[in-house]
Parts: structure tokens; sequence; C-alpha cells
């Protein structure tokens, strides 16, 4: 009788320490069974989520994806033109167009944009893995990419306080390229730097990857093919993305010659 006393008082001290039910106790009841599982359904939706979200956050898109958005901003401009929506020099010297254009042919050539990050972090993820061997992955890639941004950090703060001029012409060149200024104030004008143009760039480097390299939830370089279509889902949604803007920018393309035969 004694041991059995204790058996109950331990199963009663589990149960309020872990919340679980014991054989001590009975089942659960099934009200408080669908209370955790419904919790649980909640934890791993919300973890879904946010590996999502920090997926997409440190991959930015794909060139596949690059590809459509440039199609689909060709066929647009093709009808603009050919529709005397918009004035045939606006569409290249006009400040927003001027800035799309920018963007989609640096997106293009965006694993040529990723050398002068690529070398100094392999290098520096060489040598983390050469003196730590037995830290954890993710450590050493955190790292490499902090000391890979101190240097060229202190590559252009050594630029801009040795060469006369060079802090106007980059902020100048960068002002260009995202809308502010024109061809006579390039090298001079510094930019006007809203709120709305400061967000552009942000996302020009965060989502179209212009000049960071596509990087795993690991934080290491993305195993992803640059020039082919992955082999899961996200490989799927491209091809199908690839073939809509195609087949779209196809039907654009042919009113607009319509247009301007009309």
């Amino acid at each position: 009788m004694l041991g059995a006393c204790r058996s109950r008082s331990v199963a009663k001290n589990v149960e309020r320490t872990t919340g679980e039910p014991t054989a001590a106790n009975g089942p659960a009841h099934p009200f408080d069974q669908r209370r955790r599982d419904a919790g649980r359904e909640h934890v791993g939706l919300f973890r879904a989520v946010a590996r999502a979200v920090a997926t997409f956050l440190l991959g930015g898109l794909t060139t596949a994806e690059i590809l459509a958005v440039a199609i689909g901003a060709v066929a647009v401009m093709a009808l603009l033109w050919a529709t005397d929506t918009v004035e045939p020099e606006r569409l290249i010297s006009g400040a927003g167009f001027r800035a799309a254009w920018i963007l989609l042919v640096l997106a293009i050539l965006r694993p040529l944009t990723w050398i002068p990050y690529l070398l100094p972090f392999l290098a520096f993820r060489k040598l983390f893995d050469a003196a730590m061997p037995g830290r954890r992955e993710l450590l050493r890639n955190i790292l490499a990419h902090l000391v890979a941004v101190g240097l060229l950090a202190g590559v252009m703060w050594l630029i801009v306080a040795t060469i006369q001029g060079a802090g106007t012409s980059i902020l100048s060149g960068l002002a260009f390229a995202t809308g502010s200024g024109s061809f006579e104030t390039l090298g001079t004008f510094r930019g006007d730097w809203t709120g709305g143009r400061i967000a552009f760039l942000v996302g020009a480097v965060v989502l179209v990857r212009l000049f960071l390299p596509r990087l795993g939830r690991d934080l290491d370089l993305s195993h992803e093919p640059v020039l082919c279509f992955a082999r899961d889902l996200q490989g799927m949604f491209d091809r199908y993305l690839v073939l809509l803007v195609g087949v779209a920018a196809f039907g654009i393309g042919l009113i607009a010659y319509l247009i301007g035969r009309s």
C-alpha cells in the first residue's frame, strides 16, 4: 500500500511539472489532448513560416525568377513604345525607366557582381575551417561573413579617404542608378536620398542579390544551381513561372506589333 501511494505521488508530481498525463492518473481528457495537438500544430506552422521567410531573405530571387521579371519588363516596355503611351526617349532616359534598366542588367549579370564578395568570403571560410575544425559550421560561416564585410568596408573607406572626390562619385553613381540626378550631374551630384530610394536600394541588395551571393539557412553559399532550375518544388515553380511569363510576353509583343502596323 505504501508503494502504491508513493507511485501515485510521483505520478502527480510528474504531471504537475511536465503537464503530461501518466498511467497512474488515467488517460488524458480528450479536450486537453486536442488543445495540446492544436498548440503543436501552431508551433509547427510558425516554424515553417519562419523557415520560409528566412530562406527567401537569405536567398532572394532565383535566376529563373529574375529572367521572368526581365522578360515581362521588356514586353511592357515594348507595349508602351508601340502605343505611344510614353515617349521613346523617356523609356531609356526617364528616371524610373533608367533605374529599372540598370537593375535588370545588373540582375542578369549578378553572378559576376558577386565576385568581389565571394573571393574574400571563400578565403576566410577556408581559414576558419582550418583554424576551428571542431566548431559548428554556422559559427565559421558567420565569422567569415563578418571578416569579409569588414575587409570590404575597410577597402571602401581607404578609397574614399585617399582619393579626392571618390565618395561623391560613388554616391552619385548610386543615385544615378536609383533614378536620381541626370547624365549632366553624374559624378558631381550626391543624390536625393529619400526613404523610397533607400528602400529600393535595400530591396535590390536583399531580394535581387546584386552584390551578395545567395545563402542557405546555415549562412553558407546556397547549393541550388545558379543558371539551372532546382529539382524541388522551387524548380517546378520557376519552370511554370518562366513559361507563363513567356507566353504572356509573346502575347503582349504580338499586340504591340499589331498596334505598330496599324
